[in-house]
């Protein structure tokens, strides 16, 4: 899993690099080609031969291998989201994959923990999302924040390009207005915090203290963009040092205390 791991941020690197879409997706199929190769015991690259033995020992599915693969075909086509469902849609296959294999390698297969690691994981990418605003409007020219939460409060995703971009910055007014549709968002993405927490009782100790440390990091990038009142247009939040101490101190405490955080 680890080679595998490896591959696949070689690959995204490689995708970034290329620039191209049609690229991309030529790489992106091939990837598709030897996951499939792998699963059926065909001939295998060097990097599969690791991650061979690893899903048959655990028996892990291709689906959420095949998933992550759609979400970076994604990618390649979309830039900008309409609704919360869509963002959510999105999550659905480049996050939740990934806490449904660490389940898989840890034992677990039954559907309601994988339901509440799901919300865990969404969760993360979204949070990961109202982060980023302003990043990924440089850097990829996509925009996560739905356009029907932009729309009621009185805002467009022309209006965020044109401020990060062009230049153009937002009135006071479309200010607040975006501060209004950030701080909607994150309300809406805690809640998925606190649904998922209901699988750290059903894990093993071992495991629950590795995922509350997810969770509790999650949830920290959420008070910090409420701390800068959610203007994350202008100003990115992120851990330090000290924070990321407390937060694996906080859930070696949980560990102890046998409740994961």
């Amino acid at each position: 899993i680890s080679n595998h791991s490896q591959r696949v941020k070689g690959l995204k690197r490689e995708i970034k690099r290329s620039g191209d879409t049609a690229r991309s997706l030529e790489l992106l199929a091939w990837w598709r080609d030897e996951l499939a190769k792998c699963y059926e015991g065909g001939p295998q690259p060097p990097v599969f031969v690791a991650l061979h033995p690893t899903v048959t020992r655990f028996d892990i599915p291709a689906q959420p291998f095949e998933k992550l693969i759609s979400a970076f075909e994604q990618d390649q086509h979309v830039t900008r989201y309409q609704t919360w469902d869509q963002a959510v849609g999105y999550c659905m296959r480049s996050a939740d994959p990934v806490g449904r294999i660490i389940l898989y390698l840890c034992g677990y297969r039954d559907a309601e923990r994988q339901q509440y690691a799901d919300r865990t994981c969404t969760a993360l990418q979204l949070a990961n999302f109202w982060q980023d605003v302003k990043r990924d409007i440089i850097e990829r020219d996509r925009i996560y924040l739905p356009a029907e939460t932009l729309t009621e409060y009185g805002l467009t995703h022309d209006d965020l390009v044109a401020a990060v971009r062009d230049g153009q910055p937002l009135s006071a007014d479309q200010q607040q207005a975006y501060r209004d549709a950030v701080r909607s968002l994150v309300g809406r993405t805690q809640q998925l915090f606190t649904e998922g927490r209901a699988l750290l009782p059903m894990l093993n100790r071992r495991v629950r203290s590795s995922v509350a440390l997810f969770t509790l990091g999650g949830e920290t990038v959420l008070k910090m963009i409420e701390r800068l009142d959610y203007n994350t247009l202008e100003h990115r939040p992120a851990l330090n040092k000290a924070a990321k101490i407390c937060l694996m101190l906080r859930a070696l405490v949980g560990k102890a205390k046998g409740i994961g955080g």
